[in-house]
């Protein structure tokens, strides 16, 4: 008897059973028991107590990490704190007052935050709010504002005009987290009229009443091809939704000719024959997609209406009105291009000779009159779809000279239908080098040619998705846009107007880099220099500062501390920095003399293309946030024989004669041709166009640039 009244009783952050708590009832009086009981309540409740306080010191401990730093904007003592939490499904928003003391305005804000919404991502802005902002993405984008994001574990301070922390396209999936939540952002923007909302302002929240009705038919293009895409993952009901705006334009906006001939109107009196050849793609990718020959029968008789608009010198009239008079003859080139790619694509399902002779008799028009001149991705498009049926030379060297123009041109520019000119312009290319000896293409173009153009041409197509991602609304980038929760997976311009075409346009054209090299295992690992985003941002970065410390404090700054190894190396041939403010040149300076190292010679030629170079005025504080910089580093020069040996493509030169040089990089916009480059080099010399004994040297460049 005695062990039992020396039973120990021991507790835990739980209760004990209710056996034990019984057996222990037999052992003691009531009144003991009770007093008992109670204790191990208090305790109970007290544990809990304390399990919720270490949560919340937790996620305290997350917000004190986002603000460690943070010191009051432009010295203010009233300022406000934002913060921003995603919980895997939405943002929710908070916001707290301080006055000196920071912890004071953390400790409101925890006890508005619910401690189970802290999963991953959380954004931190603090602001002085003696400025007014008309939404939270202004208030974030001011200077007044310091921001931080948290992310898995890590902290971030966000730079000025930073919106949210930027996407690497390497850390993330394009088909689930850019390519699906687009396509479903789409769908939701159809309305249940068939109409899409067409244009929404992400910091607002604002609809537009505007309405395009092209735009409309390459949106029904772009959701139905990406339908087909998913196969067999694919949602029926998705299907349905499609057919809603497929269906808007056949029962608000066809105009006959007959029975055989349609017109799909572009307003109430007039139809652009872009909206006839969207919709013509769109109906064949639903007859694929149903094999219903209904769909492939409205396709011949919008292709009918476009063959009625064809000229007998193969060009096409560009508008017809309700009387059926033609008007507006090749007006516009990116209408030439959606005929003929809605035409020859026609003729792949349907065989009919009369598509493929309508875009051959348009293509000797264009050819004859140069009218293909602009990065136009429905020519692109085209051209992928006519080589799988022609191999005519004159097309391909015509496509060839167009597409080396325009990589140029695109190099140095950004717009939204880079990615669809990129990833048609790679399967072209896909398609001559994969086939050259079975098209005997030897007399046209060299291997080393073609695989050279496929070589700038990824780098370029890597760049630009990269680029593509800062106007995506995910969270990491828009969480403080309006309602994000309701556009994410929309694309957007620059003010942040999100309007259908710009993400039919993405949707196509990162559906096109998936296939291309996403999935084909062609970008992941690519570690080439040129493409490498640390050396990259640290080359572009160190020229940025460089310029910006001796424009605004007359300064030329020291070299960091903090740069890829290789950057501290002796320079061994030379470097080039060249700055543009948008498309224009605006400096370009270097050596083939270096005396310094990489970075040296980095922050000398930055400062003297941006203040020195005679043929501009110095660059301006108010243009640094348009500037763009491109950094080359020069490889070893080697003698050349024969002109064959060039390509402007590749190959700088340099050309010298007595005491007479000068040097052309590779790869320039103005330039298309070794002819030309060879020309333009002998003129920067002082050399006559004519002169002959010089000696040429060529040689390869590494260039980094961000757009």
């Amino acid at each position: 008897m005695h062990g039992k009244h020396q039973r120990t009783v021991q507790f835990s952050h739980s209760a004990p059973f209710l056996g034990d708590v019984m057996k222990l009832k037999k052992d003691i009086s009531n009144k003991t028991f009770i007093t008992l009981l109670i204790t191990l309540i208090f305790l109970f409740i007290l544990s809990i107590v304390i399990i919720i306080n270490m949560n919340s010191k937790n996620n305290h401990g997350i917000l004190l990490k986002l603000t460690e730093n943070v010191l009051l904007a432009d010295g203010e003592v009233n300022s406000k704190i934002y913060v921003s939490v995603y919980d895997g499904q939405e943002v929710k928003k908070y916001e707290s007052s301080y006055n000196k003391d920071l912890s004071s305005g953390i400790k409101e804000l925890e006890n508005k935050i619910d401690v189970n919404l802290y999963k991953k991502r959380v954004r931190l802005d603090v602001t002085s709010y003696k400025y007014q902002y008309d939404s939270l993405l202004d208030m974030s984008n001011s200077k007044s504002t310091v921001s931080y994001y948290y992310d898995d574990g890590k902290v971030y301070e966000l730079e000025k005009y930073q919106v949210g922390k930027s996407i690497d396209i390497n850390s993330i999936n394009i088909k689930n987290d850019v390519l699906d939540k687009t396509y479903t952002y789409m769908l939701n923007q159809i309305k249940d009229d068939g109409k899409f909302i067409y244009e929404v302002n992400l910091k607002t929240g604002e609809v537009s009443t505007d309405y395009n009705i092209i735009r409309h038919c390459g949106s029904v293009w772009s959701l139905i091809e990406y339908y087909n895409f998913l196969g067999k993952d694919a949602n029926k009901e998705d299907l349905n939704k499609i057919k809603t705006a497929y269906n808007y334009i056949f029962n608000n906006r066809l105009l006959k000719n007959g029975d055989d001939t349609y017109y799909i109107l572009t307003d109430k009196s007039k139809s652009k024959v872009g909206s006839n050849a969207l919709m013509i793609l769109a109906s064949i990718e639903l007859y694929k997609a149903t094999g219903d020959n209904a769909y492939l029968d409205d396709a011949n008789k919008m292709a009918k209406g476009l063959i009625y608009l064809q000229d007998q010198d193969g060009a096409f009239y560009h508008t017809i009105n309700n009387n059926f008079e033609k008007s507006n003859k090749n007006e516009s080139e990116i209408y030439n291009g959606e005929i003929n790619f809605a035409l020859v694509t026609l003729y792949g399902v349907t065989k009919n000779e009369i598509y493929l002779n309508s875009v051959l008799k348009s293509m000797d028009y264009y050819i004859a009159t140069n009218s293909i001149n602009t990065s136009n991705q429905w020519f692109s498009y085209f051209y992928a779809e006519l080589i799988k049926y022609v191999k005519d030379p004159k097309y391909i060297q015509t496509f060839i000279k167009n597409m080396k123009i325009n990589l140029k041109t695109i190099d140095n520019k950004f717009g939204r239908c880079d990615m669809e000119y990129l990833g048609s312009s790679y399967q072209f290319l896909n398609e001559l080098i994969n086939n050259y000896d079975k098209y005997s293409l030897e007399n046209i173009i060299s291997k080393d040619e073609i695989n050279s153009l496929i070589k700038h041409l990824v780098n370029t197509y890597i760049s630009r998705a990269q680029k593509g991602l800062s106007n995506f609304a995910s969270i990491e980038n828009s969480m403080y846009l309006y309602d994000i929760n309701t556009y994410i997976g929309a694309f957007f311009e620059s003010n942040y107007i999100a309007r259908i075409d710009v993400s039919q346009h993405n949707l196509a054209g990162y559906r096109l880099f998936y296939e291309d090299l996403y999935n084909n295992n062609k970008l992941i690992n690519n570690k080439t220099e040129s493409t490498n985003n640390e050396l990259t941002n640290a080359y572009v970065e160190l020229a940025k500062l460089a310029v910006e410390t001796y424009v605004s404090e007359g300064k030329t700054i020291s070299v960091p501390d903090n740069l890829p190894k290789e950057m501290y190396e002796k320079c061994k041939n030379g470097v080039y920095v060249g700055i543009h403010n948008k498309d224009e040149l605006r400096g370009c300076k270097g050596t083939f003399s270096p005396t310094g190292t990489i970075a040296e010679e980095v922050i000398k030629y930055a400062i003297i293309a941006a203040t020195k170079d005679s043929r501009f005025t110095p660059i301006r504080k108010d243009e640094f946030a348009d500037l763009i910089y491109e950094i080359s580093i020069i490889g070893d020069s080697e003698k050349v024989n024969d002109i064959s040996e060039l390509d402007a493509f590749k190959y700088g030169i340099t050309i010298s004669k007595g005491d007479k040089s000068a040097t052309m990089l590779p790869n320039r916009a103005t330039i298309s041709t070794v002819e030309d480059q060879i020309k333009k080099t002998l003129k920067k010399a002082g050399l006559s166009e004519n002169e002959t004994d010089y000696t040429i040297y060529r040689y390869e460049t590494v260039s980094y640039k961000l757009q």
